[in-house]
């Protein structure tokens, strides 16, 4: 019987020896995943070593099966022992040795195989060189000994299991999974299909819960994509939408897998597949779910099943009426047609931010006719897209993948608006100057970051980004002052100048509570903003008396006036926002009694006007820096479409810290 290590705090196994890999993948059909590294192959992702990591149904099917120990080394976790140590450098000692060995043996046979036409190629470099002095033997040791194997060209020995542990070390262990009703339906869904001869393994990069393959995986390709679903469970219009653009962009058959019972109460496993269903009339598309004996040839026939379901043909939103009044929600008929270059996206989160409140309550410099509904910074998927743009001048377009329907999508949508609904429009392309086709607002986000977080991203980290990384150029161990540090823009500011650049960043907030989430966010040092003095005084101590490299000012008035008074010789201010509504009165005779800097605006929304490929290349840069895990949004609260004014009040008396949104759609 195969051991398979199970960690006491994960739902996971693994699998360290070769033979019982090779068992288990042959014999009982069961795949995993590979997640170790390839001395010849480091650094890559492409070829995987040992272990084998395996997926819980797997691991709990096995020990169903009694088909695998399920084992934990408790000695694994205690240092190891000084002889233990000499005896593994002694080891690699041999392993480096025999390495050198086997090249030596490979370069003699080389050598004497070319060793003419090496002579001849000494004799014409060094017309002195006389071959005939020293014997061939010696010649050939001398070639050897200028190329000698030093111990940093050697492999390392990674050994899959460790060489020292005896079997009688190992421990059985608990399992407890499956434990939720999710997992139990997984785990017999996942059952169901092994039983039926099929490979299967995990799904998450296309958003199903497995794939199903008829054959090994090293041979055939996945002809399922399994969806485990409670019976009771509702399916939205976006859900199927999703499922179905899922299933034909990635040519396989997405299949709901549910729970049933027959008439005598005996379980089974009942699989719906999702077709596309033809129909001439736009306004009333058909989708059709079944099953079919041609699809999974063991279903049985009785358990065949079919739905017809329309487009929603309305949408739901938090509409101004009137401004400086309450915000009413509406249920409208959608518009039916998009024009060249838009895209219709399904909202599901919308950030809640200054510019909303400020034009719902008429404070806005930008006035828009009634009635219109706010919020531009959304995320969602895309349902439907529009016409492509035609360009007779130039069809060269910038190098990014093509979005499609069914796409996970952030979007500024600061030209239409609309992100308190639950769909807007906005441009994925646009005729830019010179004729050249660009793309604009739809951006694409991966699956490890969620809705929520997206919607909360691309306007303060872009605006961050673009003001810490593009106009101020800040290097490691700078130090930063950044005001109004709790709010959704500073927050993004202490994340990318600590998290990103490594500088040493100085938060100014309002109260010591916010302070003390802004140190959490990586800040070197926060505090509440009570005098000037105090500022100074914090600033020349962090920067031992030199003053901030670099002032990131977002709320103008007194604070504004006090922070430039921080700045080092030749440092920067970037001024990017005036929250307070109170614009700074400075004189010229003012400026020039501080050290020499410069004064830098920066607006998101000018670069995307004016710097195009900028405005997206942040954008770009905010989202993959998110996926690596080097920056996240902090929200505070996220509130229902119903409650939006409750969310603007919340956000105009600022009891809040990092970014408010609206959860449009429940997931």
């Amino acid at each position: 019987m195969i051991n398979v290590f199970v960690s006491p705090h994960e739902n996971v196994g693994y699998v360290w020896n070769s033979n019982a890999w090779l068992k288990i993948r042959q014999d009982f059909r069961i795949v995993g995943d590979f997640i170790g590294s390839l001395p010849k192959y480091p650094r890559q992702n492409t070829f995987k070593g040992l272990p084998l990591c395996l997926l819980p149904e797997e691991v709990t099917l096995l020990k169903e099966k009694c088909l695998a120990k399920l084992v934990h080394c408790p000695s694994l976790s205690v240092r190891p022992s000084a002889k233990l140590k000499d005896e593994f450098e002694k080891q690699e000692i041999i392993f480096q040795d025999s390495q050198r060995k086997l090249y030596t043996e490979n370069k003699k046979k080389e050598i004497e195989q070319y060793f003419d036409l090496i002579v001849d190629g000494k004799r014409k470099k060094n017309k002195n060189f006389n071959s005939e002095l020293m014997d061939r033997n010696t010649f050939i040791l001398n070639e050897l000994n200028k190329q000698s194997v030093s111990t940093c060209n050697t492999f390392s020995h990674i050994s899959t299991e460790d060489p020292w542990i005896e079997e009688s070390e190992f421990v059985e262990t608990q399992w407890t999974y499956p434990h939720t009703e999710e997992e139990k339906l997984k785990y017999e869904v996942f059952k169901d299909l092994w039983e039926k001869n099929y490979y299967i393994t995990s799904c998450t990069n296309f958003g199903g819960d497995f794939l199903c393959y008829p054959g090994d995986p090293f041979k055939f390709h996945a002809l399922f994509i399994i969806v485990c679903k409670n019976k009771d469970a509702e399916l939205t219009m976006k859900n199927i939408v999703t499922y179905g653009r899922i299933g034909t962009t990635t040519k396989k058959t997405v299949l709901f897998a549910s729970k049933m019972f027959k008439k005598d109460n005996k379980p089974f496993i009942l699989y719906q597949s999702l077709q596309w269903e033809e129909n001439k009339e736009p306004s009333n598309a058909k989708f059709i779910v079944k099953f079919s004996q041609k699809i999974l040839p063991f279903i049985n026939e009785s358990a065949i099943r079919k739905y017809s379901i329309k487009n929603e043909n309305t949408i739901k939103s938090a509409v101004v009426k009137e401004i400086n009044q309450p915000l009413v929600i509406e249920t409208t008929k959608k518009s039916t047609k998009l024009k060249p270059g838009q895209i219709r996206i399904g909202v599901h989160y919308c950030g809640v931010n200054v510019s909303d409140y400020f034009l719902s309550t008429g404070q806005s410099e930008v006035k828009l006719n009634l009635p219109f509904v706010p919020g531009f910074e959304v995320s969602g998927e895309i349902l439907e897209i529009g016409p492509k743009l035609e360009n007779p001048h130039n069809s060269d377009s910038e190098e990014e993948d093509e979005l499609t329907v069914g796409d996970r999508v952030l979007a500024l949508n600061k030209e239409y608006l609309h992100g308190f609904s639950t769909e807007c429009i906005s441009d994925q392309q646009v005729l830019y100057k010179y004729f050249k086709i660009q793309k604009k607002d739809v951006f694409a986000i991966p699956s490890s970051i969620n809705y929520k977080n997206a919607a909360a991203l691309a306007d303060s980290y872009g605006t961050a980004m673009l003001g810490i990384a593009r106009r101020a150029t800040i290097k490691q161990g700078e130090t930063v002052l950044i005001t109004a540090a709790a709010g959704g823009l500073g927050l993004a500011a202490v994340d990318i100048a600590a998290n990103i650049f490594k500088a040493k960043v100085i938060g100014v907030c309002g109260t010591e509570d916010k302070a003390t989430l802004v140190r959490d966010k990586g800040a070197w040092t926060a505090f509440s903003f009570k005098n000037d003095k105090m500022l100074k005084d914090e600033v020349a101590k962090i920067s031992e008396g030199k003053g901030a490299n670099l002032v990131f000012e977002a709320i103008g008035g007194d604070v504004f006036k006090s922070a430039i008074e921080c700045v080092a010789p030749e440092g920067k201010v970037i001024i990017a926002g005036f929250t307070s509504r109170d614009m700074p009165q400075l004189s010229m005779g003012d400026i020039l009694q501080l050290p020499s800097f410069s004064l830098i605006g920066v607006s998101l929304l000018n670069y995307r006007n004016k710097m195009q490929s900028v405005y997206r290349r942040t954008i770009l840069d905010v989202i993959e820096s998110c996926d690596q895990g080097l920056i996240s949004p902090i929200i505070s609260e996220a509130f229902s479409l119903e409650n939006v004014n409750e969310a603007l009040d919340c956000l105009s008396q600022k009891k809040t810290t990092g970014k408010i949104v609206l959860e449009i759609v429940k997931m």
